[in-house]
Order: structure tokens, then C-alpha cells, then sequence
């Protein structure tokens, strides 16, 4: 079986719809303060800055867009300007749940907080 282009279209929007719903579990879930006083609106614009964030850098899977979306909200990571960071995430040579295990791991670290992070591949 083919899909058109129109088909495809409508898929990729309900895929994109049915994780901004899981994502909204997710925040309730696990960020109940960061969560309380935005609106579902508000939760919604956010999931869809995140999918663009991952797009940009290669991040397709769910499982590590939400992951991104964890580090934004606990590191400020969509807002942060440093070149290690942008350089880690663009790496065409690593696979996109490397990219992200190696964000984690060097956003959690100490030095990261201390603003001494390396983020080489190990």
C-alpha cells in the first residue's frame, strides 16, 4: 500500500497530537509546579517549540524529545547559548539517543554547573 502526500500529512499530525497529550501527562506527572498556573494552551506551544528544538537537531523519537523537554525545563537547555552544547547536538556521527545521553550526562554533572563542561564523546 502507498500513502499519499495527504495521508502522510494526516498521520503526522495525529502521531504529533497524541504525543503533546502524552506530554501533558508527562508534565502533570512529573513537573506539578512547574506545570501549575499554564494553561493547556500554553503546555501545548511548549510540546510544539520542543518537536522543533529536536527537529533542528536530528531528534526524531519520542522517548528523547521528552527527555529534551526534561532538561529544558530542570537546565533552562532551549534558552542556553553554549557552543559545546550546540556542537554536541549537531554531531552528524552519533545517533540521536547518544546525543541525548551525553546531554543528560553532562548537564547533571557537576562541572557543567560550574560552567567547566566537556562534552567530548566518551
Amino acid at each position: 500500500m502507498v500513502l499519499r502526500t495527504e495521508q502522510l500529512k494526516h498521520f503526522s499530525r495525529l502521531s504529533r497530537e497524541r504525543f503533546i497529550e502524552k506530554s501533558l501527562v508527562f508534565f502533570e506527572q512529573n513537573f506539578p509546579q512547574w506545570r501549575a498556573g499554564k494553561n493547556e494552551d500554553d503546555l501545548r506551544s511548549y510540546v510544539e517549540v520542543a518537536i522543533e528544538f529536536a527537529e533542528r537537531h536530528g531528534i526524531k523519537r519520542e522517548i528523547n524529545v521528552q527527555k529534551l523537554m526534561y532538561l529544558d525545563i530542570t537546565h533552562g537547555l532551549f534558552g542556553l547559548q553554549h557552543d559545546a552544547i550546540t556542537a554536541l547536538l549537531n554531531r552528524e556521527d552519533l545517533p540521536q539517543d547518544r546525543k541525548v545521553e551525553e546531554l543528560m550526562i553532562a548537564l547533571n554533572s557537576k562541572n557543567y554547573r560550574k560552567k567547566r563542561v566537556n562534552l567530548a564523546p566518551r
